[in-house]
């Protein structure tokens, strides 16, 4: 037997389940690739290879 009511245990559930919907909703925006832009060749001009020498 549980000491938490039915009601208090389906509120504190559908609480949770909010916070949820909100979390998921501001890790729309939040969640960016920092590396994405320099993946994709944003700073390519920065990183241009040397020359190699075979010897």
């Amino acid at each position: 037997m549980s000491i938490i009511p039915n009601w208090l245990r389906r509120s504190a559930h559908a609480g949770r389940r909010a916070f949820y919907k909100r979390f998921l909703e501001s890790q729309k925006q939040a969640q960016v690739d920092p590396w994405k832009e320099r993946a994709a060749g944003a700073e390519a001009h920065e990183f241009t290879a040397l020359k190699q020498v075979n010897g």
